[in-house]
């Protein structure tokens, strides 16, 4: 049991860590577009405490209201990941069609 401990112990460093590094790197973006950065940090954040309590209970299903903040920060992870990939595929669409390809100073 001990070692089960430890392994959510360090599941929930590992989400803080990701988490601060979530915010360091949205830091880095336009500000309109930190805003889910730092939505998905809070989602980190809140599945690193789901580990910390998990220790506690034993089970990640127990009680429900443990299985829902972890379905809740899953969900939310994935949603805001989704709209990082959109903005960060389309930045990248937009610095291709700004670069032309051939010059025309010939």
């Amino acid at each position: 049991m001990i070692s089960l401990s430890l392994f959510n112990l360090a599941e929930a460093i590992w989400w803080f860590i990701c988490s601060v590094l979530m915010i360091v790197r949205s830091l880095q973006q336009p500000r309109q577009s930190r805003w889910i950065g730092y939505l998905c940090a809070a989602f980190l954040c809140g599945f690193g405490i789901s580990d910390l309590i998990e220790i506690t209970t034993g089970a990640w299903w127990r009680p429900p209201s443990l299985l829902i903040l972890k379905g809740s920060c899953l969900l939310g992870i994935v949603i805001s990941g989704a709209f990082l990939w959109r903005n960060r595929v389309s930045t990248a669409h937009a610095t291709e069609d700004s670069s032309p390809l051939v010059s025309e100073d010939v």
